[in-house]
């Protein structure tokens, strides 16, 4: 091999490892791509639009008491946005559930499920803002 072609070797290796840094380094400086932000802002306008929904009807439900179990509830939605198959309508409905049904409602909502119905109830009673609730007998 001759000076030449060692030459003409190390600046095509110098170029290439130049490159390799530029393309590195400029993904640190280049936002993230529009559609991938346009996409990024919708999923968190509907994050705010389901904790906002559950928040107001959280409020509502607070108000409910043990004297009052034929009151419509106002339903919490799913940390996926949709509405649960399962939430019960008042809380009487919710009181009929067996144990295995309160285990899939709240597994329905990512909850941790107890095997306790009283404990899966007090559970569910809370994460849909009644804190102070108390079950009658």
């Amino acid at each position: 091999m001759s000076r030449d072609d060692i030459s003409a070797k190390i600046r095509e290796e110098v170029a290439l490892q130049v490159k390799q840094q530029v393309d590195e380094q400029i993904q640190d400086h280049i936002p993230i791509p529009l559609a991938q932000q346009s996409l990024e802002n919708k999923r968190q306008i509907s994050d705010i639009r389901v904790t906002l929904a559950n928040s107001e009807a959280r409020e509502k439900n607070s108000h409910l008491q043990a004297t009052n179990l034929d009151e419509l509830l106002m339903p919490i939605l799913k940390p996926d946005g949709t509405e649960s198959e399962l939430f019960p309508a008042d809380l009487r409905a919710l009181f009929a559930y067996d144990l295995e049904m309160s285990k899939a409602l709240l597994k329905d909502f990512e909850m941790e499920a107890g095997d306790s119905l009283q404990v899966n109830f007090g559970r569910f009673i809370r994460h849909i803002g009644i804190e102070n609730f108390q079950m009658l007998g």
